[in-house]
């Protein structure tokens, strides 16, 4: 069930693509909601996550945030009811995989796409899942993945 801090939230998702657009120009390749954001299960204590895939990107992880902040962070400033988690990579290291590619797979909104690297991470996580590479479990309720060699 989508709670109304989702509703809220969503209905902002245009917005937030065009601050991204407008923030990197060429360099946007793929921006993605995931998480609690894509479920609809949102409360007002939760955040949005959002991995965005910039070419080229900076190498120093602190400037890219810094330049989001600047960028994009202060345009949107007051429109969301939650606060923003920015995970900032560079296309060579969102095609390198990571067990967030599995969370993204399971819940994701795609913002934004061009490369289709967020399609490409969805069916190596998908094939990894199928392969049996990688499982799901959960322990003291929460979940977790666990990766085969």
């Amino acid at each position: 069930m989508k709670t109304p801090v989702w509703h809220e939230v969503v209905r902002h998702f245009p917005s937030l693509t065009e601050a991204l657009r407008r923030a990197y120009g060429d360099r946007l390749v793929a921006a993605v909601v995931f998480g609690s954001g894509a479920r609809g299960d949102l409360s007002v204590s939760s955040d949005l996550d959002l991995l965005v895939v910039l070419n080229p990107c900076e190498a120093d992880h602190r400037a890219r945030l810094s330049f989001f902040w600047e960028r994009v962070g202060e345009v949107l400033e007051g429109r969301f009811p939650i606060p923003l988690s920015p995970l900032i990579l560079s296309v060579e290291e969102a095609q390198t995989f990571h067990p967030l590619w599995l969370d993204i797979v399971e819940a994701h909104r795609v913002l934004y796409d061009a490369g289709g690297v967020i399609a490409r991470m969805e069916q190596q996580a998908q094939a990894y899942l199928r392969q049996g590479k990688v499982e799901a479990h959960s322990l003291g309720g929460r979940r977790y993945w666990r990766i085969r060699p």
